[in-house]
């Protein structure tokens, strides 16, 4: 049983113990005495909930405001943090450790230090949109991912408070990929997927863009987002011109020759991933690969600030790429070997 009581505009659930509830339906209207001990009367246990339902509202209400509280604390902790940030991305720019590209160092020195001033210093909300179309008919929209992350909620939080959204528009739900491209829209590894009408999920889409986007002066985030935006304006929604984009395709060609596919990318900075081509999932991985790629202490661990050559792979290693998961082998090492990978 719940009671709900209004402590000014805000209601507070108050639990009833069930074995109380219990006691009161069978003791209405009687008085009894077993082992020589007093049974209360309906009345003395309805005080006796109501007073211990008052001490859980009160235990409630304290708790949260010491929860506001704590969040207030820690937005001052991170105002100050944010300042050591800069600082941090300063002293890396600045270094001359860099081997980018021949005659590209400048451009990509250029372009490496307006992303990581978007994501790095971690005060604009980052928004990554992935978009999953039939592969028969590119215009029919099956999937739509959408991953926020605020650095407004995630204030002094180690691990980044992430919000991922899976829809799968329901009026393509029978269109079905898998000769070109492979068909993971019940894949979402977050657990559960929206079906919705494609007007409505172009409504959530625009909303999106809306708070976090236009309102907020927020980053967008994308591999290869230039289609993905394409398709977001084709729908109708508004985005601001003078949006401020990351994309991970081409993070990666700053430091890499080849290998820009998405899986690609996480491989280079070792984040463990799978079922790619399922939109959330490549826009929730996406934003991950935006964040090592942007991290100083990620790229001078990886080695990312050094231009190197890649050798093409074979045209059926691009295949087993696209539609696998399949991780590569390495036979006959010993502890001291995999020992040296962390030095």
């Amino acid at each position: 049983m719940m009671f709900i009581v209004r402590l000014g505009k805000n209601p507070v659930r108050a639990p009833i113990l069930i074995q109380s509830a219990f006691r009161l339906f069978s003791t209405v209207g009687r008085e009894t005495i077993a082992n020589g001990n007093a049974i209360p009367t309906s009345a003395e246990i309805v005080k006796e909930t109501v007073v211990a339902a008052t001490e859980n509202i009160q235990d409630d209400s304290k708790r949260l405001q010491q929860i506001e509280e704590l969040k207030r604390k820690l937005k001052t902790l991170q105002d100050a943090q944010s300042g050591n940030r800069s600082k941090i991305l300063d002293a890396y720019l600045c270094s001359n450790h860099f081997r980018f590209e021949e005659d590209k160092e400048k451009q990509s020195l250029t372009k490496l230090k307006q992303a990581m001033e978007l994501i790095f210093l971690r005060d604009k909300p980052l928004v990554a949109i992935d978009v999953e179309a039939y592969e028969r008919s590119l215009g029919k929209v099956t999937e739509i991912g959408v991953v926020v992350y605020d650095p407004e909620v995630s204030e002094g939080s180690v691990l980044p408070v992430i919000k991922p959204f899976h829809i799968i528009i329901k009026e393509n739900l029978r269109l079905v990929n898998g000769r070109y491209v492979p068909d993971k829209k019940d894949r979402y590894m977050g657990g559960t997927s929206y079906v919705m009408p494609k007007d409505e999920a172009e409504k959530f889409v625009s909303a999106i863009i809306s708070k976090y986007v236009n309102d907020r002066d927020g980053v967008l985030v994308g591999h290869h987002i230039e289609g993905d935006i394409k398709w977001i304006r084709s729908i109708g929604v508004e985005i601001r011109s003078d949006v401020k984009i990351v994309d991970t395709f081409r993070l990666h060609g700053i430091s890499r020759s080849r290998g820009g596919t998405l899986r690609g990318v996480l491989r280079e900075v070792n984040l463990p991933h799978g079922n790619l081509h399922n939109a959330a999932n490549d826009a929730y991985f996406t934003l991950m690969a935006a964040l090592a790629y942007c991290d100083p202490h990620h790229r001078l661990d990886k080695n990312l600030d050094m231009f190197l050559q890649v050798e093409a792979k074979s045209a059926t290693a691009k295949k087993l790429d696209l539609f696998s998961d399949r991780a590569t082998f390495k036979n006959n090492l010993s502890a001291d070997d995999l020992m040296k990978v962390l030095k």
